[in-house]
């Protein structure tokens, strides 16, 4: 296969996944059919299993890029000597993160989309992923980590962002109508709550 007929073909699966996520958004991912997807591209369903052998494995490759961007993208929070600042920088980076939630996927579509078994296992990884950031750029920074069990502690600092920032972001619906360039000015205009929560895990972990 030639260069450019390898390029065809990525920009071909590229397209599938995109229109994929697209209508996982809007519909969720159990009433989504193969059908739906190669009905919006105008593809037959051959073409779409000659990339995908179902739509579970397609399911796992979108997922798998969404790690990738998400891991990438805490990567870039900024890990201060000062761990109070860095679990403020995380906090901030977890509302962004919800908001984008808000704008693109219905609250029932998510909800519907955390039963499926592989979108389950991402969520384990991604929750891992988190517990180990905080573990090794905030816990251990405080001397106070060899009180505790910092597994449990972990585990119990990202489930309480994670649901605080669900009831209010999601669950309310107060932001429904913000954009991405609108991100930066909704997490400055919450910076009291954020440092209310930084201020309370600080002063229990001194």
């Amino acid at each position: 296969m030639s260069g450019k007929e390898k390029n065809i073909k990525k920009q071909k699966k590229r397209k599938i996944l995109e229109k994929a996520f697209e209508l996982f958004r809007k519909n969720g991912y159990k009433d989504t059919k193969v059908e739906d997807i190669t009905r919006k591209l105008g593809i037959s369903k051959g073409s779409f299993y000659t990339y995908f052998k179902t739509k579970e494995e397609l399911l796992y490759e979108l997922l798998e890029n969404v790690k990738k961007s998400e891991m990438e993208r805490y990567s870039k929070v900024e890990i201060d000597e000062n761990p109070k600042k860095t679990l403020e920088n995380f906090i901030k980076e977890r509302f962004k993160s919800f908001l984008e939630l808000l704008n693109n996927v219905d609250i029932g579509v998510v909800r519907s989309f955390a039963q499926n078994t592989i979108a389950g296992k991402f969520h384990e990884e991604m929750t891992k992923f988190f517990k180990d950031f905080i573990k090794e750029n905030i816990l251990l920074k405080y001397e106070s980590n060899r009180r505790y069990d910092i597994e449990i502690i972990s585990d119990f600092i990202i489930l309480a962002i994670n649901n605080y920032l669900i009831e209010k972001i999601v669950c309310k619906k107060e932001y429904t109508s913000s954009s991405k360039e609108e991100f930066d000015g909704i997490v400055e205009d919450n910076q009291k709550l954020i440092n209310e929560i930084v201020k309370f895990v600080d002063n229990a972990l001194k």
